[in-house]
């Protein structure tokens, strides 16, 4: 039977608009991937013009599929790929008919047109991923979380702040934050195509995902017929790289700085299937700030050095291929199964697909540039090794200093510390309103002096400004660097008493003054409006 791909692409267009017209494809390019949205330009036909319809944002869907030549019947081996239209362009008219360019992506990639500023408090991986959701509009059944969120490792510490305790999601897109969380932990997602739409799955096993019905063979292209297999695979490649033996991973923690070498604490984790050393392997890759605060076997210190381990690993096993196959998706395992190439046969996780096609519409026949043909270039994983995704998502960086007002949950003429003397801050740039004492976590001051049990501290009030910084740039580690005046709480050392030399005044009054006046030198001490001077 001879077999061919065709291709099909429909808008769904809106009661209300004027133009409704179809399309056909001429030619796609395509894209998808493992914790990546997929994207598809494509080239399309009507001969009719669209006028009066702006067809951004509107639901479409585009399908590969199979296609019997000998009588034009569709089989059922096909790939589908739903999602909105994020950019259309009207290019030329040629004879009869009308040429248009279309991108199709999921709905996921709307949150690349969000982006903001904003604090989570104590907020697990799960509550951080829907909350995102249901403010884009995803219903339950656009996402599936199929993880365990409730797993200690994804949720906030109970005693030291770990990274989930604070986590601030700093001038980014929402698509750009809640990659780089999964990216950190390991967790990854594809799209399932329902009859509704896609579904975003968000997992972190290798079991979650879902097997190709057909087995595939390998065959090379002179032993193929000029039509395509739906079912075969003509190039394959398996490619190894080295990586480092072993990931070693190193945090600063301030709650806990008796542990490791003056607070700085380890974990280390080797590369390979098992966790196990590998001596083809040599090397060591080592990973300062990885913001983890125990180094115990079960802690989220060695939780995250594997994670970067099988990060490493899973790249460095991957195989490539090229097919005309369908249905072919990333996120889904694809089975080898051929008596002749026996050395190809297993499981394997599509990680990766471009696709590109054409086909000859009426009228296009003597084009020699416009011949039908479809194929695919796949990545691929051995099933049996457990993906990570790559960290490519950029962390924000707040490089110098930002400002913020201390913060507290009473109006008190008091300072409001913790019992370690930290602050909370109210920082300028939340996108939701935070309830007094609620816009931070517990942030410790610098000071010009400190020890044990000794140091030099004035206590900030309420309302205060103050001059932030972050460990290594990290939005999620903040450090109050000093106070500082604004139009509000004004300076008390001004041009008009410029000779003073120094000056301490409290909020109820207490004062502590060195006047530098020349010839006229002197301390005075001021209590319940009680001065006294010393010259």
């Amino acid at each position: 039977m001879t077999m061919a791909n065709v291709f099909h692409f429909k808008i769904k267009w809106e009661e209300t608009d004027k133009n409704k017209i179809d399309f056909d494809v001429v030619e796609l390019d395509g894209k998808e991937a493992l914790s990546q949205h997929y994207e598809f330009v494509i080239n399309l036909r009507s001969s009719e013009l669209l006028k009066n319809t702006n067809p951004l944002g509107r639901k479409a869907s585009l399908t590969i599929q199979m296609e019997n030549m000998h009588d034009f019947s569709v089989t059922n081996q096909q790939s589908v790929y739903n999602g909105i239209i994020i950019g259309f362009s009207s290019l030329v008219k040629i004879k009869d008919y009308y040429y248009y360019r279309v991108i199709l992506a999921p709905k996921l990639a709307k949150l690349r047109y969000s982006k903001k500023s904003d604090v989570y408090i104590g907020n697990g991986l799960g509550d951080i991923l829907n909350n995102v959701f249901n403010e884009q509009g995803f219903s339950q059944e656009e996402r599936k979380l199929s993880f365990n969120s409730s797993d200690k490792k994804y949720q906030p510490s109970s005693d030291c702040y770990n990274r989930y305790a604070f986590i601030c999601q700093y001038e980014e897109s929402d698509y750009n934050f809640i990659n780089r969380l999964m990216e950190r932990d390991g967790v990854y997602y594809y799209f399932k195509q329902t009859e509704s739409g896609e579904q975003v799955v968000i997992t972190d096993r290798k079991e979650d995902f879902i097997s190709r019905q057909e087995s595939l063979r390998f065959r090379f292209l002179s032993e193929q017929t000029s039509a395509p297999d739906p079912n075969s695979i003509h190039a394959f490649e398996k490619k190894m790289v080295s990586v480092p033996k072993q990931v070693t991973i190193l945090n600063y923690g301030y709650e806990k700085a008796n542990l490791g070498d003056q607070g700085v604490i380890s974990c280390s984790a080797f590369v390979s299937a098992d966790g196990t050393e590998d001596k083809s392997l040599f090397g060591e890759e080592v990973i300062y700030g990885e913001n983890f605060i125990s180094q115990e076997n079960q802690g989220d210190g060695q939780f995250l050095a594997t994670i970067r381990a099988q990060e490493l690993y899973s790249h460095s096993q991957f195989c490539y291929a090229k097919s005309t196959a369908v249905p072919i998706h990333a996120g889904m395992k694809i089975k080898l199964d051929d008596t002749k190439y026996d050395e190809y046969n297993g499981e394997y996780l599509v990680v990766e697909v471009i696709h590109k096609g054409q086909q000859q519409l009426a009228g296009m026949q003597n084009q020699k540039d416009n011949l039908r043909f479809y194929e695919n270039t796949l990545v691929l994983l051995p099933a049996k090794i457990q993906f990570r995704p790559k960290r490519i998502t950029p962390l924000p960086k707040i490089y110098g200093i930002m400002n913020a007002l201390v913060d507290g949950e009473q109006d008190s003429q008091y300072p409001q510390l913790d019992s370690t003397g930290r602050y909370k801050v109210r920082l300028p740039f939340l996108k939701t309103a935070k309830a007094d004492g609620k816009g931070s976590i517990w942030i410790r001051m610098a000071t010009p002096y400190a020890g044990n049990g000794y140091g030099l501290n004035f206590p900030l009030h309420k309302g205060t400004e103050v001059a932030l910084s972050f460990r290594n740039g990290d939005p999620d580690l903040p450090v109050i660097m000093s106070a500082v005046f604004n139009s509000i709480n004004s300076n008390f050392v001004v041009d008009q008493n410029a000779y003073l030399g120094g000056a301490i005044i409290s909020k109820s009054g207490n004062v502590f003054v060195m006047d530098d006046t020349q010839g006229n030198c002197a301390v005075g001490l001021c209590a319940n409006d009680s001065w006294h001077y010393y010259k």
